[in-house]
């Protein structure tokens, strides 16, 4: 079985729990830039947005209630399941947001979805989960065609070089009552960053494993073209800071072809 068909349930929300919504919002203007183009369609009523590998919905949320009809997509259906709570507490209807939001189970490698965006965006290095190189080309290709013809993306991606100079090997946390222990290190082949999560809680112990493969910027580059996608700028960071190998993030932005 997949690392990621357990790794995000209940206890993902506790180890990341510093990923929240005040974090979702500093990615607004690296998220604004990649939809720049856009900005007529956005102007005249919105844009359709697939948020891919959702969650628990940060961005979505964020994107819907700024008016865009969003839709998001993630295998878990219990982070799934706390996107949408999360869009019903927020009482939208209620205001009559013009914005909209779906959220859709699905495997990100099959994006039940054919030239229906605008925008996609995948964040929080949401990609690089499988073994097979062609399982995650498979990923990019889907997000190719669920674009429409000259329609954006942006991938926020880890930086290899910063990875691999600057790993933890372990650390440990408490957050809400529960103890949070990680383990890091890189596979013998050099070519994913292995991670081994320990949370404790009152209700006993959990232990899973995260496995990331890490591309350099080049390969992310020729993937993305071979699934028909443009690159067209690389940030660093969510300030729109210019890429470079010691940058916390690899974020890429484009366009897809025909």
């Amino acid at each position: 079985m997949g690392w990621y068909k357990k790794a995000f349930g209940a206890a993902y929300l506790n180890v990341y729990s510093h990923r929240d919504d005040k974090e979702a919002g500093k990615a607004a203007a690296v998220i604004r830039r990649a939809m720049g183009p856009l900005a007529a369609g956005s102007a005249k009523g919105g844009l359709d947005i697939l948020d891919l590998c959702c969650g628990q919905g940060r961005y979505s949320l964020l994107l819907a209630a700024e008016g865009h009809r969003v839709v998001g997509l993630d295998l878990s259906a219990e982070l799934l399941g706390i996107a949408g709570s999360r869009w019903e507490s927020t009482g939208a209807g209620e205001r009559k947001n013009p914005g909209r939001l779906s959220l859709v189970r699905a495997d990100m490698r099959r994006i039940p979805f054919v030239s229906a965006f605008d925008l996609l965006i995948n964040m929080f290095t949401s990609f690089g989960y499988f073994e097979r190189d062609a399982d995650n080309q498979a990923v990019l290709d889907s997000a190719g065609r669920a674009l429409r013809p000259g329609g954006r993306f942006l991938i926020d991606y880890l930086n290899r070089v910063q990875v691999l100079d600057n790993l933890v090997g372990e650390d440990s946390f408490e957050n809400g009552g529960y103890m949070v222990r990680q383990s890091r290190s890189i596979s013998p082949d050099g070519l994913r960053v292995e991670k081994t999560v320990l949370v404790r809680g009152r209700s006993g112990e959990e232990r899973y494993r995260e496995s990331v493969r890490l591309f350099t910027r080049q390969e992310m580059q020729r993937m993305l073209e071979r699934a028909g996608l443009r690159v067209e700028e690389l940030f660093g960071d969510f300030d729109c800071s210019a890429w470079s190998p010691g940058s916390p993030r690899l974020i890429l932005t484009g366009y897809r072809n025909g």
